[in-house]
């Protein structure tokens, strides 16, 4: 048990140190959005307060981050 522990706290730790790290309370969700035919679904990172920075808006923030379609990369 204190082996896997461990292990566990190694791979944390190197998840940590490999770059930003969403918050505990951050969920990703899927949504759909509908086209002029067709339905598509895309996933998004969503927080309970505004923290991820607008692309368009300098010093404006979002509770939304965009993460993609369904199925890409």
């Amino acid at each position: 048990m204190r082996e896997t522990i461990a292990a566990l706290k190694r791979e944390k730790s190197e998840i940590e140190a490999s770059g930003w790290v969403a918050p505990a309370d951050c969920y990703v969700a899927r949504y759909q959005a509908k086209g002029q035919k067709y339905h598509y679904w895309y996933y998004q990172l969503k927080w309970s307060r505004p923290v991820f920075q607008k692309s368009n808006k300098k010093g404006e923030f979002s509770r939304f981050k965009h993460l993609g379609k369904a199925g890409s990369q």
